[in-house]
């Protein structure tokens, strides 16, 4: 079995908040703006069809409320079938503190933080046993990374932390809906 470890990296532990501050700003706004930009593209159709599968066809409310009920229909839909507009509202990362350092795994939609660069005190710390290492990587630091990634993964759920951004069981749907609501009020 293959080791494939990407959107990975490490920092000394105390500096673990400002990363989290860190990415909260740059990956939130983000899925907040996106959220947005779905909820303005859903169709008359579409909006009729999910109050309808609600079993609310013909409801007297707001254009404004409908596609609210709407949009919240599709996103617990698509977070049941991983359908992949919706589930690009999902990041979260995972992790693990050893020794001085702490190591992360982003589940982030690439789009969502391939345009910013981490802090200086962010390392990469990608791993994979597939194909050869980076050339910009030491065989020794290529060990190391091994090493690390193999008894996190042997022991992925001990000692992990979560950090959620927003996730597909409603995390921050909340913070969503209201952006949406001030948004399009």
């Amino acid at each position: 079995m293959s080791t494939k470890i990407y959107n990975a990296y490490r920092f000394k532990k105390e500096k673990l908040n400002e990363f989290l501050e860190f990415i909260d700003d740059q990956i939130l706004s983000s899925i907040l703006e996106y959220g947005n930009k779905l909820f303005n593209n859903l169709t008359e159709h579409a909006i009729q069809k999910a109050l309808e599968k609600k079993g609310m066809k013909g409801a007297d409310f707001s254009d404004l409320f409908m596609r609210e009920l709407a949009f919240e229909y599709y996103i617990d839909k698509a977070m049941e079938s991983s359908t992949r507009d919706m589930m690009d509202l999902s990041a979260s990362y995972n992790f693990w503190i050893r020794g001085d350092y702490v190591y992360t795994v982003a589940y982030v939609e690439n789009w969502l933080y391939e345009d910013f660069d981490y802090p200086d005190w962010v390392e990469d710390f990608n791993y994979w046993d597939n194909t050869d290492k980076p050339e910009d990587v030491s065989q020794k630091e290529w060990d190391f990374r091994e090493e690390v990634w193999e008894e996190i993964n042997n022991n992925w759920d001990k000692g992990r932390l979560v950090h959620f951004i927003m996730t597909e069981d409603g995390h921050r749907r909340f913070e969503l809906m209201n952006y949406i609501r001030d948004k399009n009020s």
